[in-house]
């Protein structure tokens, strides 16, 4: 027998203990506390604990909402589908809670997925759910948006969530000062083409001041461009480099642009963005609240 919030529930605590394993020693220890406060002696104080006279209070930590979330995630109660989104998204939300609490992995799990199905759910809630639960996923999904978004546009809800939590702020706006200075350090340092490819024309040492080395200059800076628009970028650096190769270099002769880009491929300077975004992933993530999804 189970006291939640001044209703008395019946449960099988086995139950409980197989589904949850940070729960179970939360049992034993409630079960003993109350047993050796209760009337009577007993050789076995836990085999008084849970009963009708006796039972093992919850406490004021777990809501009723989390309880029977839980007790319905294990069909302890009638299963009730909730057909309503904003119903659904309460249930949801109390069962990541309790679940992240009792230390149960698949009802995390379970929830993360479902949340992840609900229409409305912004990157702010799962993001702030990840950093109050710990869902490792999450992370990896939705930090990339706070990063290649300027802060200025971030909603009210964006804005409280980092207030909240100056190391994020922090991550993010040293990653979004780090990528802009990895794009002008790209837009400003053009892949020289030397004495140009053999096959050129223009090959030798006077090719720096050739009509097809000053074309591959102004065409760099041109496509370049695209790298330096107004925050937010709409040219990700990682994509870059398939729209560099379309780029058309008026002027430059086919060898010595295939010459530059392979240059330009091997550097893989165009990495840099999705490094940095996947560094701060991981210094995020080892922030995150110890749980069922973050014990590896």
């Amino acid at each position: 027998m189970t006291n939640i919030e001044n209703k008395l529930v019946q449960v099988a605590t086995c139950r409980l203990e197989n589904v949850a394993d940070g729960l179970k020693d939360l049992l034993s220890i409630l079960s003993l506390s109350r047993s050796q406060t209760g009337s009577g002696d007993t050789a076995d104080p836990m085999s008084q604990a849970g009963t009708f006279n006796n039972p093992i209070d919850m406490g004021p930590t777990v809501s009723k909402e989390e309880s029977y979330a839980f007790l319905n995630y294990i069909k302890l109660l009638e299963w009730k589908p909730t057909p309503e989104a904003e119903n659904k998204r309460v249930f949801l939300f109390a069962l990541l809670k309790i679940a992240h609490k009792w230390g149960c992995a698949s009802a995390m799990r379970y929830a993360a997925k479902e949340i992840d199905s609900l229409d409305g759910i912004r990157p702010f809630d799962k993001l702030q759910l990840s950093l109050s639960y710990g869902v490792p996923q999450w992370i990896d999904r939705y930090i990339p948006y706070f990063i290649q978004t300027p802060i200025y546009k971030y909603s009210d809800n964006d804005k409280t969530l980092l207030k909240n939590s100056p190391f994020l702020y922090s991550l993010i706006a040293e990653a979004q000062i780090a990528i802009s200075n990895e794009r002008r350090q790209i837009a400003i340092g053009v892949p020289p083409l030397h004495e140009g490819a053999p096959s050129c024309r223009y090959y030798g040492i006077n090719h720096k001041s050739s009509l097809c080395n000053r074309a591959w200059n102004e065409g760099w800076w041109n496509f370049s461009k695209e790298l330096l628009r107004p925050y937010p970028f709409e040219t990700r650096l990682e994509d870059a480099w398939s729209i560099l190769q379309e780029f058309e270099f008026r002027g430059v002769t086919k060898a010595c642009r295939d010459e530059a880009l392979d240059v330009v491929e091997e550097s893989k300077e165009f990495d840099g963005e999705k490094e940095l975004i996947r560094e701060v992933c991981s210094k995020v993530r080892a922030e995150l609240p110890m749980g069922p999804l973050t014990i590896s």
